[in-house]
């Protein structure tokens, strides 16, 4: 049996990088899990022998909690729901799948394998699946084998999310510069000019990176490397703003006192291929010319 997931490093590579162990993840998840009941077995027992003993009225209040918390259905299954959600959450991390997915791709995979503080209005389909070995198998097949589609859909969010209010914005393709509006969040400071990028154009950024770093065949960079952390980390540092800043050789960036930042691509090659796959695999994705 084949128990292991490659990641992989390219639209179209197959080369695997490094191997997760599938089977041995899901063995000691279940040991987890037994552990757990173990211990609530164990308290719903020493709630018997507490019972049994019996003891004094005055005391009663202090036998009264622990044992709702042993025979508790709700808390055994959340205490499971939370050992599966982080089990799916790093076998995410480590596939290197993420790489082809946009945030909302990202967010949506969170809500369906993280555990939700309401419990009262939540059915059995929205509870976190299971971190079982078929279901692992069947969920990053389908994910692997349609990593092309989330990676062009979540381009297309990615254009269509952009500002077409400037002259330098092409409504029929990425061209040679972007502008964002409202690109920083503080504005009332000693220099008169935002401190700070707002947490959708960070988002942004960051998956414009990830789209140009896919193309370029290279690895996505850990978000506190990512351009938008470099970029923020200078909005905050520097009071001269209004210059040219190379972003590791992507883009150049350029904020305003007017709360706009132009993103200007220094790679008309990797625009070329980004224009391409929008239009190829979505006819009507980018406004007839």
């Amino acid at each position: 049996m084949n128990t292991e997931i490659g990641t992989y490093t390219g639209t179209d590579s197959t080369e695997l990088v490094s191997s997760i162990d599938i089977e041995q993840m899901v063995l000691r998840r279940n040991h987890a899990v037994t552990k757990v009941e173990e211990a609530y077995d164990a308290l719903a027992t020493a709630e018997q022998t507490v019972h049994a003993i019996p003891l004094p009225t005055t005391l009663g209040r202090g036998t009264h909690y622990f044992p709702k918390i042993a025979v508790s259905k709700d808390k055994r299954g959340d205490m499971r729901e939370q050992i599966d959600s982080l089990a799916w959450r790093s076998l995410m991390d480590k596939s290197g799948l993420f790489t082809f997915m946009d945030k909302k791709a990202r967010d949506d995979w969170y809500v369906q394998t993280r555990t939700s503080k309401d419990k009262s209005s939540r059915e059995e389909k929205d509870k976190v699946p299971v971190f079982a070995f078929d279901l692992i198998a069947t969920t990053f097949q389908s994910i692997h084998s349609n990593r092309g589609h989330y990676f062009r859909d979540g381009l297309v969010r990615l254009y269509r999310s952009l500002s077409w209010h400037f002259k330098t914005n092409n409504p029929r393709m990425l061209g040679k510069r972007i502008i964002q509006e409202w690109a920083f969040d503080t504005w009332l400071n000693s220099t008169n000019f935002p401190t700070s990028l707002r947490y959708e154009n960070r988002d942004k950024l960051d998956d414009l990176e990830r789209v140009f770093r896919v193309l370029d065949g290279k690895e996505e960079l850990p978000h506190t490397q990512s351009l938008a952390a470099a970029y923020g980390h200078y909005v905050v540092k520097n009071t001269n703003k209004e210059v040219w800043v190379d972003a590791g050789g992507y883009f150049k960036l350029k904020g305003f006192k007017k709360g706009t930042l132009h993103i200007e691509f220094l790679r008309p090659d990797l625009v070329d291929e980004a224009n391409r796959i929008i239009a190829d695999a979505y006819p009507n994705a980018l406004p007839a010319s």
